[in-house]
């Protein structure tokens, strides 16, 4: 069952992630062609970008960066697929969720491309909404991974996935957004913006720890290597997450790549023989 509900949501992923990235190329295309492309203001958030002489601000970067998000997303699916095609482990269809996360930061592209920045919209706010999303659902999908994928939690896994899902969107919908101010990583700003950095650092945190603890409950040096990989796999999320310029850029795409390659070898070298 979970052989054929991990391979059922990973082609499901992969579609939707494919039509995500055409949907955006084709009006990207032409509004780069039509020099309709809007770079948001250069309020850099967080501030201590401000004090990097060695970063300065390029809005290209952050196209890039949004664009490497995405892109990571089928790629990842169809290397997970072809590695774990007959390996036994649930921690990949929670993961799925991380990458569900990095799909949702593709809403940023609408925000130059349609000038959201000028006026209030209903797209605007939309796209909010799917970012703030992501960014729960992100450190969220990898601490169920860790805590729901004991052998007796494998026959919830659909409902433990959709109920991450659920206190996912329902977060992302009763924050509040401050649709006026936009930042220089085309990110519309939202209410609480240090109780949700908080929230997110103690959800990174405790994402760590479960594989941690995964690692001396059942004395596994591959749990151990993964806790590591998460740790890697966030800070290049979030690196690309607010990366306006090549710096965080290069350091985001480096931390991302080989926290995920970490990650999914140890799993598969875990499991493997199960």
């Amino acid at each position: 069952m979970t052989l054929k509900l991990r391979n059922r949501l990973f082609l499901v992923l992969l579609i939707f992630s494919l039509l995500c990235i055409m949907a955006a190329a084709v009006p990207l295309i032409v509004a780069a062609i039509s020099h309709a492309i809007l770079p948001p203001p250069q309020v850099r958030i967080p501030k201590f970008l401000n004090y990097l002489p060695f970063a300065p601000y390029s809005f290209t970067a952050t196209m890039l960066s949004i664009s490497l998000l995405v892109v990571y997303v089928p790629i990842t699916i169809f290397l997970m697929y072809r590695a774990f095609e007959n390996t036994q482990t649930s921690e990949v269809i929670f993961f799925a969720g991380f990458l569900m996360s990095c799909l949702c930061e593709g809403s940023r592209i609408l925000i130059p491309l349609f000038s959201l920045g000028q006026s209030f919209s209903q797209l605007q706010l939309f796209s909010g909404r799917i970012l703030l999303l992501g960014r729960f659902l992100a450190p969220l999908s990898l601490i169920v991974a860790s805590i729901m994928s004991e052998t007796e939690q494998r026959q919830d896994i659909e409902r433990n996935f959709m109920i991450m899902l659920a206190v996912s969107t329902l977060f992302a919908l009763v924050i509040p957004l401050n649709t006026a101010e936009l930042s220089s990583s085309c990110t519309i700003r939202w209410g609480f913006p240090r109780l949700i950095a908080i929230m997110n650092l103690l959800l990174s945190v405790t994402a760590v720890v479960s594989f941690w603890i995964n690692s001396i409950k059942h004395d596994s040096k591959e749990f151990k290597k993964v806790a590591f990989a998460v740790i890697i796999l966030l800070a290049g999320y979030n690196l690309l997450c607010i990366a306006d310029n090549y710096v965080c850029l290069a350091a985001g795409a480096a931390l991302l790549t080989t926290g995920t390659q970490t990650m999914l070898y140890n799993l598969h070298k875990l499991y493997m023989w199960q």
